[in-house]
């Protein structure tokens, strides 16, 4: 049986965790989230390393998060729409 812990991010992370970082990414590529698949690759968006360092800082303010990586290792980790929302929900998981 599933905790209560869990059953609410399972929650989270189907309706929340993965809508406002698609929003977020859907926002600097000029598109309508709704478009965006988590497989979608970020480099199809046209998005630049100065959009990704921008997407970052701004889901980092979304969530009060802190993603520890620069731009190399965010360009190398950092690859889909679902990479993004994946990297948002372990931290959130681990308390930020």
């Amino acid at each position: 049986m599933n905790s209560p812990e869990t059953l609410l991010r399972a929650l989270f992370d189907a309706a929340v965790g993965a809508a406002l970082p698609a929003r977020i990414i859907a926002d600097k590529a000029n598109m309508e989230p709704e478009a965006l698949k988590p497989e979608t690759p970020l480099v199809d968006l046209d998005i630049q390393s100065l959009d990704l360092a921008e997407i970052i800082f701004d889901l980092e303010d979304e969530f009060d998060i802190e993603i520890e990586m620069d731009a190399a290792n965010a360009w190398d980790n950092l690859k889909t729409v679902g990479d993004v929302a994946d990297a948002v929900s372990e931290l959130l998981a681990k308390g930020g």
